[in-house]
């Protein structure tokens, strides 16, 4: 991140808005324009798969570097307090995932692309195990950057904060029940038949609230030093 560090602050929080609106945009029209892919059932990584699979590749190497520089540039606006540092980390955190899920693509799984497996796989390649790994670390790292600005909100005793905590805390609830839950809704191939949809509803669930941040961040940016310190 020292490139980043040359970045005017106002530009590195820009990627908190351009990064997770690029990222939905694409793997929306991409899996409804795929041919074979089924968004519904399938998940999202499967689009790095088959023709066209480098969109989606770039995609999460794109997005991933721009939420990346935002968690730099919350870093900088944030207040001195640990909850505010570790939650600019964890944005980043799940941005440098992203990166590493475009770089190392998941398996064939799910029926696509055609031969694949209808369900899971029962073994999987190195790369596919590195995806996995990313992938923990995009939906923990939102997850915890929710859950920590909550509790940045809980600790003023302001009531507009508080509601901001209680936004945040359904924001990291559908971002973990949505990654977690197609494994315990057993499908007939072992794993939810909504799999896909779950998985985008959490995408959008943990993208919006960057978005959020990023907007009431860069608002407060011309008299970010004489401002009070806020929850987001």
């Amino acid at each position: 991140m020292a490139i980043a560090n040359r970045v005017p602050t106002r530009t590195l929080l820009l990627g908190g808005i351009v990064g997770p609106v690029l990222f939905v945009a694409v793997i929306l029209v991409a899996g409804a324009i795929r041919q074979g892919y089924d968004p519904v059932r399938q998940y999202v990584s499967l689009l790095s798969l088959g023709d066209g699979g480098w969109v989606q590749s770039a995609n999460f190497v794109l997005a991933g570097l721009l939420i990346a520089a935002f968690g730099v540039g919350l870093r900088r606006t944030a207040s001195e307090d640990r909850a505010g540092r570790w939650m600019a980390r964890f944005v980043t955190a799940a941005g440098l995932g992203l990166i590493w899920n475009g770089i190392f693509a998941t398996d064939p799984a799910q029926g696509y692309p055609a031969g694949a497996p209808p369900g899971l796989p029962t073994s999987q390649g190195w790369h596919a195990t590195l995806h996995y790994l990313g992938s923990v670390v995009v939906f923990g790292g939102l997850a915890a950057a929710s859950a920590l600005s909550a509790w940045r909100g809980i600790g003023t005793g302001r009531l507009s904060s508080i509601g901001w905590a209680a936004y945040s805390l359904l924001g990291g609830a559908i971002v973990l029940g949505g990654w977690i839950g197609p494994f315990l809704i057993v499908g007939p191939y072992g794993i939810a038949p909504t799999a896909g949809l779950l998985q985008r509803l959490t995408i959008v669930a943990g993208m919006q609230w960057l978005v959020v941040v990023a907007l009431l961040q860069l608002r407060r940016l011309p008299g970010a030093a004489a401002t009070e310190p806020t929850a987001a």
